[in-house]
């Protein structure tokens, strides 16, 4: 099982034995992309110094904010795509970090 917890809000993933036909498991696809796109925005916020040579890094921070307020996230989950990323935002704040 996956957790990740932002400011209060537990994202899960479970992986288990389940029949074929049960969507289960394409929930917990659903999950764990999140949760992947949850803990890469965190890393490279925290690595993004704002230089020149961060270009790459800032690209990928940009992406993932698309993908939070994009029609697939809304697809993914029925958590609010604004909504994690304001709170991500303010744990990244919280901890000294610059985001943009």
């Amino acid at each position: 099982m996956y957790h990740i917890k932002v400011n209060g809000v537990t994202l899960q993933a479970t992986v288990e034995n389940r029949s074929p036909t049960d969507i289960a498991p394409y929930k917990d696809l659903a999950n764990a992309i999140i949760l992947q796109a949850v803990e890469d925005y965190r890393k490279w916020t925290k690595e993004y110094s704002g230089s020149h040579d961060d270009r790459k890094l800032r690209k990928g921070i940009v992406e993932l904010k698309e993908f939070f307020r994009s029609e697939w996230f809304s697809l993914l989950t029925k958590l609010d795509g604004e909504q994690l990323l304001a709170r991500l935002k303010s744990e990244l704040e919280e901890q000294g970090h610059h985001v943009f």
